[in-house]
């Protein structure tokens, strides 16, 4: 910055608190035509945010019929109030943001200013001081102040005073003591200024620092009491080293940089006169101050050429209204820097403030979403091993059967040899029995009945073929003439010998002789014609068993092969009934998941890149992006 542009800010410079309250107001007017487009990114975010809600709050057991003590039931038992408990942290951060959002969105018009710092570090006091020229104002002073602050309490822990909107509306100031007296975010408004005190962080009370730092990221600029009795504390290093990684302004005030100077005067009297520190001894703890910040965060070196660190004695300046008393208590430095973030980066820090915010929401959806990610891959793990067991126990199921029908379907067949219909009855209605046997343990496991599975099973299979039917084995035998033509022949002529005798005996005694010579010349005449028709080779059938064992094998490799396809399709009824509503809710809960990052990411991504080009005078690093999203 050149000479001319220094000595041209030092002209513009607040000669006094109302001087600095006009600036503030005029930039003000400008404040409030910058909004962007925040509610929309936000509108998107929470849509995709609200579809992994409702669709992860549905019960992921729906329709199971797994019994209690199953391990899937039990994980998705503790799942679902994980995801419970999930989720009200996610509503909490909804919450938590809407409320920042809101509450930066009603004082859009003018710079945002928070005060921060530990108990006794003069926060009231100075605040009393920006709003009426006092730091403990009386009744008068607050009735005759021009322009007239707006004081307002936004939140109480309710651990100090009972402080209330009406009291606060009533008193119009902030109550100043030797103790915590702040256990609320309250402020006032004047044209161009909000002034947010707050409770003091590490004060006695845990809640009253925790809200301190809840409203310290909705502001537009903090201001950072440290108390000039003991600068550079390490925990005061700690905390404005956190509030530097957040990317905002910074200013920091030493303050009561003044004592109390006692002397007598030539008539002995005790003359006290509060003075402020030596140049040297003020400029001495602003250098040790900066060494301190410094060393305690190396990697914020950037940022910290971009911090002020500025003594001030609000009581000194109160004193006296005189321009240089405004100057020696170090206010007029402090005013110029107000005034010059207000001027130069007030347009961009209003900008900035709600993407930092955006921002670090979607830091902690991300991680939540992380977190949320991790237990549905918890809960798919435990589900595909619920699987792969059931069908392990299909397994164990068909090799049972193997063993248990090779011998029973053999039994069968001597039971009903050659009787087909009653075979194929009896072989299916041990097949049932045998399944139903087997499987008993599994469908016990999953909470079903195995009679309605098997029924409902047998209905959508296919018809199956005939069973082999039983049969007889033959074999062919050959027989030679030439011993049957004899017997015929000798057996011919004595058939025919008795026929011619019988002939005779009709004839009279002399007709028996002829009857008989008759009837043996015919027998053996017949007998050789007969034993003729046994001259050659002749085929027989003969039986010499059935086709018992080859209707076994292929019973049963027909039965089983039935089996194994049953098995499969009560598996696959099992696996709908017991997991199917499981993985489906997985299935939504990952895609309403992925859209969820994914947009976080788009956001935090678009978002970094705007900071980085923004017009405020630092452009946050990624390292500081990253802290921010987190």
């Amino acid at each position: 910055m050149s000479n001319q542009q220094q000595a041209q800010k030092q002209a513009q410079a607040p000669a006094n608190r109302q001087q600095l309250l006009d600036v503030l107001a005029k930039v003000g007017v400008q404040f409030d035509h910058v909004r962007g487009d925040i509610k929309g990114r936000e509108r998107v975010i929470k849509a995709a945010l609200d579809r992994v809600r409702s669709t992860a709050q549905t019960d992921c057991m729906s329709g199971t019929t797994l019994p209690a003590s199953h391990p899937l039931r039990q994980l998705a038992t503790a799942s679902s109030a994980e995801i419970k408990a999930q989720f009200d942290k996610w509503v909490n951060d909804v919450y938590e943001h809407e409320r920042g959002t809101q509450f930066h969105d009603r004082f859009g018009d003018s710079l945002l200013v928070f005060v921060y710092g530990k108990v006794k570090a003069g926060k009231s006091s100075l605040g009393n001081y920006l709003a009426y020229g006092c730091s403990e104002p009386d009744d008068a002073s607050v009735a005759a102040a021009r322009p007239q602050p707006d004081f307002f309490l936004e939140a109480d822990t309710g651990t100090c005073e009972a402080m209330t909107s009406q009291r606060m509306k009533a008193q119009r100031r902030f109550g100043v003591g030797i103790t915590e007296t702040t256990s609320s975010i309250q402020g006032f408004t004047l044209p161009g200024l909000t002034w947010i005190d707050s409770p003091g962080i590490h004060s006695m009370t845990e809640v009253n620092g925790d809200l301190s730092k809840k409203y310290a990221g909705f502001a537009d600029l903090i201001v950072f009491l440290s108390n000039s009795g003991s600068p550079g504390r390490r925990s005061d290093l700690a905390e404005i080293s956190g509030l530097l990684q957040q990317g905002k302004p910074i200013v920091v005030l030493l303050t009561a940089s003044d004592y109390v100077d006692e002397d007598e005067d030539d008539e002995g009297n005790i003359i006290r006169q509060r003075v402020m520190k030596s140049s040297k001894d003020r400029a001495d703890q602003v250098a040790h101050m900066e060494e301190e910040l410094a060393n305690i965060a190396p990697e914020l070196r950037e940022r910290l050429l971009d911090l002020r660190v500025h003594p001030v004695s609000v009581k000194y300046a109160e004193e006296d209204s005189q321009a240089e008393r405004w100057s020696d208590s170090g206010m007029a430095a402090f005013a110029a820097r107000i005034a010059g973030i207000a001027g130069e980066q007030g347009l961009a820090l209003k900008r900035a403030t709600p993407l930092r915010n955006l921002m670090r929401f979607c830091g902690k959806l991300d991680q939540s979403a992380a977190q949320f990610d991790a237990m549905l891959a918890a809960l798919r793990t435990q589900l595909e091993e619920g699987r792969t067991e059931m069908r392990r126990a299909g397994d164990r199921i068909v090799t049972a059967l193997r063993m248990d029908l090779a011998k029973k379907i053999e039994r069968l067949a001597d039971l009903h040899a050659m009787d087909d219909a009653g075979f194929a009855a009896a072989c299916r209605k041990e097949v049932d029995a045998s399944m139903k046997h087997h499987a008993e343990t599994l469908f016990t496991q999953l909470g079903q009945s195995i009679e309605q599975s098997m029924a409902k099973a047998q209905a959508v299979m296919p018809i199956d073929p005939t069973l082999p039917g039983f049969g007889k084995y033959t074999e062919g035998r050959s027989y030679q003439s030439d011993t049957n033509e004899k017997r015929g022949a000798a057996g011919g002529g004595g058939i025919l010998a008795v026929i011619g005798g019988l002939l005779g005996a009709l004839a009279g005694p002399a007709g028996s002789v002829a009857g008989a010579g008759l009837g043996g010349w015919i027998g053996s005449k017949l007998g050789g014609y007969v034993g003729s028709q046994f001259d050659g080779e002749q085929e027989f059938d003969v039986d010499i068993g059935d086709n018992r064992q080859e209707v076994c094998l292929a019973t049963r490799t027909q039965l089983i092969d039935r089996a194994e396809r049953q098995i499969a399709q009560l598996c696959q009824q099992l696996d709908a009934a017991c997991f199917g509503a499981t993985d489906s809710w997985l299935q939504q809960c990952a895609l309403a998941l992925a859209a969820l990052r994914h947009e976080v990411q788009s956001q935090r991504s678009a978002i970094g890149q705007e900071l980085a080009a923004s017009a405020y005078s630092h452009s946050p690093t990624s390292k500081e992006l990253n802290h921010v999203a987190a």
